[in-house]
Formats: structure tokens, C-alpha cells, sequence
């Protein structure tokens, strides 16, 4: 693999680790966010029930709490509600609305009493009224109360039932199921005086289920995300290689020529980036030294055989091989020109002793 490649890779590593990290940091921004809103809406949704359960558990009107009840589950991320009370107070409206009178609220009461089994009742300020419970008092159950009602001369005996336990969870919900460790509660005050705890359970499902669509919409972005990165990459990748890869033939071609025009001397050429084209020009090298080593080599032994064939051996001129090609020649090219005799005496021994070449 070649340097560029790494490179290539390197960069393109880089580039899908830098861009994964941003969206896992929106990822994490956005379902912070979720979650924040979340705990908000319930928190509202906690308080708008607190508050509206407050006004209405001292009238003890069981039809309208359990109506507000059922209006928190069908509307709220709350599944499961659970009122207990602490203190057993109620007003006078709630033993009139919960008797068989429910309109003689402008009528006075007295003589309110109890099963004397389950406890007695004391009148608190403010003219609220106090169940101090026994042991046998089972809070789940109505609580029976007599008390008479007059106005002039009139007087009623009247009886009313009062509910100080609720219970409700949405449709399908296992109340066996409850995880008590999932259970959140809160505090329900009267003025200064604890009047009970309402416990509840929050469906998180709901929750759960946008976080699971959120991290399925980022998968799916972060997925097309990368594969148009390796896209473009691999478009950039191939435009460059191809144009430095273009740039190199070019250059390759332009050394060949220069070879060829100096007959086939050997010239450095400068490294291109691409290790298959400058392996190719050290071998083209290494070819072109030995060519001018065998060259080198030939032109030695030309002269050498030129020398020998051309040469005399004894006074190192032009012998009778070079003359007879210098007359055919002339009469060749009818060139005009003179011969020249040299007699020498005695050219028997003389050849003998000092060789024929002559």
C-alpha cells in the first residue's frame, strides 16, 4: 500500500471519528433534553394534582377525587396513585354532601359521633373536624358518621360515609406487579398540618419509547452520514489519485523522452509520491546503467578490433586492409588523387623478423 493511501485512509479515519464524536454529542445533548422535559411535565403534572387533591380530600367527595384521579391517568406519565391519610379531617360540606341532604348545606350540624369501635371525633379550629382513630379503625374501609342537622325548628338525623384510602391505576396495570422501589411519594398539607401522602408510579415506558426512537433516528442518520462521507472521500480519493497519478505518467513519459535525447544517459529523476512509479524508475535506471556499462563496454572492443584489423602492428599505421578500402573508394566515388611506392630492400628478412602485416 502506498503512502498516499494511508494517507488517504488515515484522513478519511479522522474525519468519520470526528464527525461519529459530534453526533454522539447531539445524541447526548438532545436526549438530555428528553429527559429534562420529562421530569419537568411530571413535576407539573405532580404539583397540578397535589394542589387540586388539597382543595378537595377535606370535602371527601369520593365521585369528584376519583374523577381527578382518573383524569391524572388518562392524561399524565402517571399509571398508578395510592392516597393515604394521615390526619383524618373533614368539613362540615363533606358529611352534608356525602349524607342524603346534599343541599341543606346552609343548615347547621351537630352531635357528630362515630362507631365508638373505630374512635371519636374532636372539632378542630376553624370548625374542621378530626377522626382521633383506634387501632380497630380500618382506614380502606367508608367511615360511618351520625350527626343531626337543624335550622329553626327543624332537626334531621342524617348519616354520611367518608373515604380516607384511594386507589387507582390505569387499565391493565397489575397492581401484584408494583416494584415498591419505583414507587415516588409526596406530602399533601393542609395549612401546616400533614394531611396524608399520596404515592404514585410514573410509566416510563413512555420515556423509553422516545429514547428508543431517538437512538433509532440517530442510528439511521449516523449511518447515512457515513456512508456519504465514504462516498465523497472516495470521490475525492479517486480524483486525486487520478490526477497525481496523471501528473506522474506525464512526468514518466517526459523522463523517457529526455533519456531518448541524450541517447539513453542516465539522469536522476525526482521522486513522484507513487511507489509503483518511482519503483519503475529505479528499474528503468538500473537498466540504463547496465546499458551504458554494456555500451561502454562494446565501444571499447570496437576500437580494439578496429586497431587490430586497420592497424599495423609494427610502425602503428594504416595497413594494406585501409589501402585497398581507400582505393575502392576513389574509384567509387571518382575521387582524383596520387599513389605513393616506398621500396624497401632486403622486405624478405625484413618482414620475417619484424612480421607481414605490411
Amino acid at each position: 500500500m502506498s503512502i498516499r493511501n494511508k494517507i488517504f485512509i488515515f484522513i478519511a479515519f479522522i474525519i468519520i471519528s470526528i464527525s461519529l464524536f459530534v453526533i454522539s454529542l447531539m445524541y447526548s445533548s438532545e436526549k438530555a433534553l428528553i429527559e429534562s422535559n420529562f421530569e419537568k411535565t411530571n413535576q407539573k403534572n405532580r404539583e397540578f394534582l397535589i394542589s387540586t387533591l388539597q382543595k378537595n380530600l377535606l370535602i371527601n367527595k369520593e365521585e369528584v377525587i376519583n374523577n381527578i384521579l382518573d383524569m391524572t391517568l388518562n392524561n399524565t406519565n402517571i399509571k398508578y396513585i395510592k392516597i393515604f391519610f394521615e390526619n383524618y379531617l373533614f368539613t362540615k360540606e363533606a358529611l352534608i354532601k356525602n349524607s342524603i341532604y346534599p343541599h341543606y348545606s346552609n343548615w347547621k350540624i351537630s352531635d357528630v359521633s362515630v362507631d365508638a369501635r373505630v374512635g371519636y371525633i374532636n372539632i378542630e379550629p376553624n370548625n374542621y373536624y378530626k377522626l382521633s382513630n383506634s387501632i380497630n379503625f380500618n382506614s380502606k374501609e367508608p367511615l360511618s358518621l351520625k350527626f343531626f342537622l337543624y335550622k329553626d325548628d327543624k332537626t334531621l338525623n342524617a348519616i354520611s360515609k367518608l373515604h380516607f384510602f384511594y386507589e387507582k391505576a390505569r387499565e391493565g396495570f397489575d397492581l401484584k406487579s408494583i416494584d415498591e422501589n419505583l414507587i415516588s411519594s409526596s406530602n399533601i398539607y393542609f395549612f401546616d398540618r400533614k394531611l396524608g401522602r399520596i404515592e404514585y408510579l410514573l410509566d416510563e415506558s413512555v420515556l423509553e419509547k422516545k429514547l428508543l426512537k431517538l437512538y433509532d433516528n440517530y442510528l439511521l442518520y449516523s449511518i447515512i452520514a457515513i456512508f456519504l462521507m465514504i462516498i465523497i472521500i472516495y470521490l475525492i480519493y479517486y480524483y486525486f489519485s487520478k490526477s497525481v497519478t496523471l501528473k506522474n505518467v506525464i512526468m514518466f513519459k517526459e523522463y523517457l523522452k529526455e533519456v531518448l535525447d541524450t541517447n539513453m544517459s542516465n539522469k536522476p529523476m525526482e521522486k513522484s509520491g507513487d511507489a509503483n512509479i518511482d519503483e519503475s524508475i529505479d528499474l528503468l535506471s538500473k537498466i540504463l546503467k547496465k546499458y551504458s556499462a554494456v555500451l561502454s563496454e562494446l565501444n571499447i572492443n570496437k576500437d580494439i578490433l578496429e586497431r587490430k584489423v586497420f592497424t599495423d602492428d609494427l610502425t602503428g599505421l594504416p595497413n594494406q586492409k585501409v589501402f585497398e578500402l581507400d582505393l575502392k573508394n576513389m574509384f567509387i566515388l571518382a575521387s582524383s588523387g596520387y599513389i605513393g611506392l616506398i621500396k624497401l630492400d632486403c622486405l624478405g628478412s625484413f618482414t620475417k623478423d619484424n612480421g607481414s602485416a605490411l
